[in-house]
């Protein structure tokens, strides 16, 4: 089994979960909800075999069929579903609204309060069920649904708060939900298909151009299943909570990535929320009501690593003329130690007016490669500029370093002259965002010059 974790190893979760929280996708297990009945506190299994119980009998039940429906997650309902055949989908739809209808369905406190105060972009749940959503109903997460007889060539939102059923929906009659082992089986078959659930979890990660972790919550998740989200959303520092007895070779797995027990875990979701909070206090204490104010910078200086003692001078020129400037001194992500380099960058952006890249030919290779830290902060500046609600005429305030070419992919020829109108065609090959380089006013800097021509 896992050892136990250290004061100092929680701490370093919590303030990874803070920082990272834009990017870190919650799975949702069914086994985080419960059945709140006759002063009694119940699995959804254990109430949906009593259920069944008291309206079909369970004379042919012995206690070990009995221990499966209870401990075998989708597996118990299967075994649960071979004694009740008949209308075993549409009592299982009714048990769940009358448990709903009367209150008794409530989820674990510690991850609601987790859930709320974090408020996280994607939430994954394999519950087929709104219990999520109704739980959640103050952040208005809209849902996401899963079918594998469906199409399914919607794209996860990218924007607001969404809710994936990554096993479909009951409450949906189109879809195809996922309540036993056949349906898994049926679920397993689907995602041979061009059309999966992995794809679209793999096009929004891609789409937000963050790596993500992944916070498991809840242990009814079958090996294969955990293995299978885990690889599209990846990559680094995901976490897994489960409390009951998994196979060695799982364990092997698990040990390639952050493991705890869910007693471990509600400590670590409790210093999670407590923390955050404080966080939240003190950044509304220090905040003005004016939104000059809460610009921390008047622009952020975008400029590739080789192009470092050009951009000290642009950054000492404009702070000379009293701007406020968001510079990385050193160009290669070196921010704080223990800190997220990408985080810090779109901090930065948010916290800017303005964005200033600095064109030189070094510039321009490096934002043809989509796997460059400068390509990245270029997308993060284009997203969050679409992203505000009330879009200016003029963000992305581009500087031209006099006599930079651009060489193209290849090393070979003089390479082309950089001006604003060759900058305005690039965006026509995407290499450079539209958004950010079109019908905009550009400067040009002259390396040699101890001042600039530069108004914001």
């Amino acid at each position: 089994m896992k050892h136990q974790i250290d004061v100092t190893s929680m701490q370093k979760i919590v303030d990874d979960l803070i920082r990272r929280k834009n990017i870190v996708i919650p799975i949702i297990g069914d086994d985080v909800f419960y059945v709140s009945k006759d002063g009694r506190r119940m699995r959804i299994n254990e109430y949906l075999l009593e259920s069944f119980e008291e309206d079909y009998g369970s004379e042919y039940l012995t206690e070990e069929d009995k221990r499966v429906v209870l401990n075998g997650d989708y597996y118990g309902l299967s075994k649960l579903e071979r004694f009740f055949p008949k209308r075993f989908e549409g009592n299982y739809i009714l048990y769940i609204g009358k448990a709903k209808e009367n209150g008794w369905l409530h989820m674990d406190e510690i991850i609601q309060e987790f859930l709320e105060c974090f408020q996280f972009p994607l939430i994954i749940t394999t519950n087929s069920f709104n219990f999520l959503e109704k739980n959640l109903s103050s952040l208005k997460y809209c849902s996401f649904v899963y079918s594998p007889n469906g199409n399914n060539i919607s794209k996860i939102p990218t924007d607001g708060h969404v809710i994936y059923h990554v096993f479909g929906t009951a409450e949906d009659p189109g879809a195809c939900w996922v309540y036993d082992e056949d349906k898994l089986l049926e679920f397993l078959h689907a995602l041979h298909n061009e059309d999966t659930s992995s794809k679209a979890l793999k096009q929004y990660v891609e789409a937000k151009d963050k790596d993500h972790g992944l916070l498991a919550l809840g242990c009814n998740l079958p090996d294969w299943l955990f293995r299978f989200l885990w690889y599209p959303i990846k990559r680094e520092n995901g976490y897994w909570i489960s409390e009951r007895e998994n196979t060695d070779s799982f364990y092997d797995f698990l040990d390639n990535i952050q493991f705890y027990t869910a007693t471990e875990v509600n400590q670590i979701l409790s210093m999670a929320v407590s923390q955050f909070k404080k966080k939240l206090a003190s950044s509304n204490a220090n905040a003005t009501a004016s939104e000059e104010s809460e610009t921390h910078f008047d622009a952020f200086l975008s400029y590739a690593s080789e192009d470092k003692l050009i951009a000290e001078k642009v950054y000492k020129l404009l702070t000379d003329q009293g701007y406020r400037i968001w510079f990385d001194k050193d160009g290669g992500g070196k921010i704080d130690p223990g800190f997220n380099y990408m985080d810090e960058i779109l901090d930065g952006i948010k916290n800017s007016r303005y964005y200033i890249p600095l064109i030189t030919g070094n510039f321009l290779s490096k934002v043809r490669d989509s796997g460059s830290n400068l390509k990245k902060e270029m997308i993060s500046a284009r997203n969050y500029f679409k992203s505000l609600p009330n879009v200016p005429k003029r963000y992305s305030v581009p500087i031209i370093v006099e006599g930079s070419v651009d060489k193209g992919e290849g090393s070979v020829g003089e390479g082309k002259p950089i001006n604003s109108a060759y900058l305005e065609g690039m965006t026509d090959y995407f290499v450079l965002p539209k958004e950010l380089f079109l019908e905009i006013n550009m400067y040009t800097y002259n390396t040699s010059d101890s001042s600039i021509d530069f108004k914001l």
